[in-house]
């Protein structure tokens, strides 16, 4: 786990990777991004659900951290590959990078806490952490790969 200076992390947003550089360049000089297609957005508060109600939209928090995957990495070993994800996590202040096993994502209480202690809060919304789960991989935009071989002795 490494720690950063906030000032130093790119804020966090959807990406759409379906942009050629033409169209991602129009884009860029009109005034406001296309909404994300999915109902996920990273505020200053944490990771937030957004939902339609009766008079227009709400935004539910999930948690107060903003999370994205930023390497997908494939680690090939004495026993055999396995996948892990590297996670920029920011709560506040502070962003800090920790690497978690892929299958581990579904379940973001543990990483969380363990990240950041009891500062991190899931909130008690039906689903909140299959939710998170989703919104971390739909706002990562594009993850790079990375693949490492391991040597026994």
């Amino acid at each position: 786990m490494t720690e950063t200076d906030a000032t130093a992390t790119p804020i966090i947003t959807a990406t759409d990777t379906t942009a050629t550089p033409a169209t991602a360049t129009a884009a860029t000089a009109t005034s406001a991004p296309p909404p994300p297609t999915h109902p996920y957005v990273a505020t200053t508060a944490g990771l937030a659900l957004t939902v339609a109600t009766a008079t227009g939209t709400d935004s539910r928090l999930l948690t107060n951290v903003t999370v994205i995957i930023s390497v997908n990495r494939i680690v090939y070993g004495v026993d055999g590959p396995r996948r892990e994800l590297v996670l920029d996590a920011r709560l506040g202040g502070r962003t800090l990078t920790h690497t978690i096993p892929v299958t581990a994502l579904s379940s973001p209480r543990d990483w969380l806490l363990e990240l950041f202690g009891p500062s991190a809060i899931i909130y008690p919304l039906a689903g909140a952490q299959q939710h998170i789960a989703t919104a971390t991989q739909l706002l990562s935009g594009a993850i790079p790969e990375e693949i490492v071989h391991e040597c026994a002795g």
